[in-house]
């Protein structure tokens, strides 16, 4: 594995910690509990693509292109959770809720084991014809003894 995937796969699982602090220590921060959510799903995508493709997207425009392309099961989980995050963020105006940060630990965990309810039957659009020979994207599942567990709670986590 190579150093920038290994790089990725801690960043996301620090980020999934960080978002663990907040969620027990900072009940008024959901927006940030959001954000957390949101880029421990980025590092985990980018490092898919440091290990299936050897490069990582530079910014948001191209990773989402490369997700929709790419992953396109994953895609309608992936940009909800980067709108999700983006307004908490940045849309004046907006409150985030904690029915905003259950949603946002819902997609992630739907994104880490792989299990995409929109995603999985939605057909390819036709502009874009299925690649043969190419099974369903999943994202790698983490090295053995790295640290998987970070959420004791995960179970309980996804159904909160």
């Amino acid at each position: 594995m190579s150093q920038g995937a290994e790089w990725h796969r801690r960043q996301s699982e620090y980020n999934r910690r960080v978002y663990e602090w907040l969620h027990e220590s900072r009940p008024d921060l959901t927006d940030w509990k959001v954000t957390t959510l949101f880029y421990s799903a980025l590092h985990r995508v980018n490092y898919w693509f440091a290990v299936q493709t050897r490069r990582v997207p530079e910014s948001h425009a191209e990773r989402n292109r490369l997700v929709e392309n790419e992953l396109p099961t994953m895609f309608d989980d992936y940009r909800d959770l980067y709108t999700l995050s983006m307004r908490a963020r940045y849309r004046d105006g907006f409150r985030t809720h904690d029915s905003h940060r259950r949603h946002a630990l819902l997609l992630l965990g739907r994104l880490e084991k792989g299990s995409h309810s929109r995603g999985a039957s939605r057909p390819a659009p036709p502009s874009r014809p299925r690649r043969r020979g190419r099974p369903p994207a999943r994202l790698p599942a983490w090295p053995r003894g790295s640290g998987t567990a970070v959420c004791a709670r995960r179970r309980a986590c996804t159904a909160t």
